[in-house]
Parts: C-alpha cells; sequence; structure tokens
C-alpha cells in the first residue's frame, strides 16, 4: 500500500541449482538446489521503459538440509527495459553475485560479473 505507481514492489520466485565439475571431488560440493525468493523494485517511466532493481540473500542447502547460514549466494542486479519504435523491447541487465561455502573444512568463494543485453521478439 505505501508504494504507488510508477513504482512497483514485486517478489521473484525460483530455483537454483549449483554444482562443481572437477575429477575426484574431494570437497562433496555438487548437486545443491533449493528455492528462491527475494524482493524486487521497479520503476516506470512515461516513455515506457522502466529501471529495476533487486537484493538477494539466498542460503545453500543440500538437498533439503540447510548448511550453515553463512553458506549463502548474496546478489544484486540492475536492468533497463526500453520499447523500440518497432515495439521490441530492448533490455540491459547488470548483475553481481557473491557465492561462500564452506564444505569439508574447504572454503569457497566465487564472485560473478554479468552484463547482458537482450532484444525482445
Amino acid at each position: 500500500p505505501p508504494i504507488h505507481e510508477p513504482w512497483r514492489l514485486g517478489i521473484q520466485a525460483g530455483a537454483y541449482y549449483t554444482t562443481m565439475m572437477v575429477t575426484n571431488n574431494r570437497f562433496g560440493f555438487k548437486n545443491m538446489a533449493g528455492p528462491q525468493l527475494f524482493p524486487t523494485l521497479r520503476r516506470s517511466f512515461a516513455n515506457g521503459s522502466s529501471l529495476g532493481g533487486y537484493l538477494k540473500y539466498c542460503p545453500i542447502a543440500d538437498g533439503f538440509s540447510l548448511l550453515s547460514l553463512s553458506n549463502r549466494e548474496l546478489a544484486v542486479g540492475l536492468n533497463y527495459i526500453r520499447p523500440l519504435p518497432n515495439g521490441h523491447p530492448l533490455t540491459i541487465s547488470l548483475d553481481v553475485a557473491a557465492l561462500s561455502l564452506v564444505v569439508s573444512s574447504i572454503q569457497i568463494h566465487s564472485n560473478s560479473y554479468s552484463l547482458s543485453a537482450g532484444y525482445g521478439f
């Protein structure tokens, strides 16, 4: 209720799957999956374009068994969507994520940065 147009608050839902492809997997880190649920915020503009973003904390689970809360992915993302004169949308997205995981006393840290552009049909 406190958020009014042109702002919109939403919830994104999905699932993740992560694995490590190594020879003689000694880490025990493979085939982990679970649900994701995180808030999004978007602002629409008069020209039909919109700017949105999300902030995500995702605990890592081994099947249905939740690992320590320090095992997690933190991510933030921004996207800009603009309709082109032909009616098709152009999308530009920036995502930054940090994965931290401790399995069998081995610490795994991974950072990823993604910049993408898309064209809708």
